[in-house]
Parts: structure tokens; sequence; C-alpha cells
């Protein structure tokens, strides 16, 4: 039986385009190899319309819609003297596209709710939060693997150093 994945991604995944759209394609195509792949795309950046390539990859998808920044952020962002913004961002103690995770948490819960996965693959750190579903998921192992962080060095189209990434990912 195959294990299930939730892919979170900042961009819609793509088998041409832009780098990041790419990377993520990349894993995508990776991971669909070994698990049935549900992915959750919150778009920062790019369009959020799914292609065939994603489609053709994923049992299920949900764009998050990133409409609005926490208050505490636009309270931040509001603040009209440069250097006290600057000090005021550097309280704030988060990433500014971590700002709109918090009002697509709901939705995210609602997707993964009753889903058991066996392992989650935060694309970018800005992202870490939604791995954290709270109620709704059993999650064996969260994974951020699109950065040399543990000293892997992808390129694209190497899929089996990506399954071997998450294999040792699971294993820890």
């Amino acid at each position: 039986m195959r294990g299930r994945l939730l892919m979170l991604a900042p961009i819609m995944p793509s088998d041409g385009g832009g780098g990041l759209a790419m990377r993520a394609g990349f894993f995508l195509d990776a991971y669909c190899r070994r698990f049935d792949v549900d992915l959750v795309v919150a778009p920062v950046t790019g369009s959020g319309e799914p292609t065939p390539f994603v489609r053709s990859r994923v049992q299920r998808l949900e764009v998050l819609k990133l409409d609005r920044a926490d208050s505490h952020y636009q309270l931040v962002a509001s603040v009209r003297d440069p250097a006290s913004r600057l000090e005021a961002f550097r309280r704030y103690g988060r990433p500014s596209l971590a700002a709109f995770n918090g009002a697509a948490c709901p939705s995210l819960e609602r997707f993964a709710h009753g889903s058991c996965y066996a392992a989650v693959h935060v694309f970018r750190l800005y992202l870490a939060e939604l791995a954290a579903l709270g109620r709704g998921a059993s999650i064996g192992a969260v994974a951020g693997l699109a950065s040399a962080s543990k000293g892997y060095d992808l390129s694209l189209g190497d899929h089996d150093t990506a399954i071997k990434c998450i294999d040792r990912a699971l294993d820890d």
C-alpha cells in the first residue's frame, strides 16, 4: 500500500517556466512515484491555476486563498517612519510572507481532516506553520527538503535522490 504525502508549496508546480515552479514540479514528480500526494498551494507568487502536469500527479489539490495578512503584520506595515517600521519588523519576528498563512489555516485543516500522512513536505520555511495541521491529521514525518540545509544537493531530474531524502526523513 502506498503512503500518503502532503506537499505544501508557495507556487503551482510545473514542468517548465520559472525556477521555483520547476523545482516544486521536480519534487511533485518524484513523490508521486512513491506516494499518493495531496498538494496544497499557498500562492504567494504565480498563478494558482492547476495544470495537467499537476492534475496527473496528485490525488487531491487545494489552492488556499491568501487574501489578507494578520492584523499584527498590517499594523507593523502601516508604520510611516522607515526606521521605526524596520524596528517593528525586527520585533515582528516572522517572515513577511508568513503573515498570510493564518487566514488559510482553517481551509487547510478542513482539507487535511481525517488524513493520515506518512510525510509532509514543506517547500519554504514561511509555510512551516501550515504543517501544524492541529487536530485534523496524523503526520509521520515533516521534511523541508527543497533546500540544501541538510547537505542534499539535488539537481533537476534526480528523482532517486529526492526519494532517498524523504526515506531518510521518514527513518529519523
